[in-house]
């Protein structure tokens, strides 16, 4: 059973508000691919994208970081990526094998996620660098797919095969935690 937070250790600070930020843009580039607007929804994507890397940049830097944060971030990074890949499934139909070569990996993911959070646990620290490289090459990989720029298949590629390895990488540490 999860058991919330101690309240110490629960900070909404200025990182943990913009990672809150970050299911809002997934709904709004689900609305707006749903409307045909490819375009801009490849921005609300990028602008929701960029909401990972600032949030993170900012806690470190300004050493804002929470246990709050460390569990939010990778919850609202899946829930964020999941948005996204349904509404590309869904709205760019033409597109569903890419798509399902990036959500393997997010489903992967997220069972290491939620291993973690049962466990009460934050991932952050465990992931390193792969993860960082895997969120990289989707945020590549998807306006690639959205604008279907040429040789989009390759990012697709890239994004799934490093996405693959650092899922099962997730997975296999979050078992393997005590």
């Amino acid at each position: 059973m999860f058991i919330p937070l101690p309240r110490e250790k629960q900070k909404l600070n200025i990182p943990n508000i913009i990672t809150l930020s970050r299911p809002l843009f997934g709904a709004v580039f689900f609305y707006v691919l749903a409307l045909g607007e490819v375009g801009v929804a490849t921005w609300v994507f990028i602008l929701g994208a960029l909401t990972d890397f600032f949030d993170g940049q900012i806690a470190r830097r300004f050493k804002m970081v929470t246990e709050l944060g460390k569990i939010l971030d990778p919850v609202f990074d899946r829930t964020f990526m999941l948005t996204i890949i349904l509404g590309i499934f869904l709205f760019r139909t033409q597109l569903w094998l890419p798509v399902l070569m990036i959500l393997a990996r997010e489903i992967i993911g997220f069972w290491g996620l939620l291993i973690f959070v049962i466990k009460r646990k934050s991932p952050t620290d465990r992931i390193g660098w792969f993860g960082k490289i895997t969120t990289a090459m989707q945020c590549i990989a998807i306006p690639a797919i959205l604008l279907q720029v040429p040789l989009y298949m390759v990012w697709v590629y890239s994004a799934m095969i490093i996405g693959a390895i650092s899922g099962f990488i997730y997975l296999k540490i979050a078992i393997g935690e005590k």
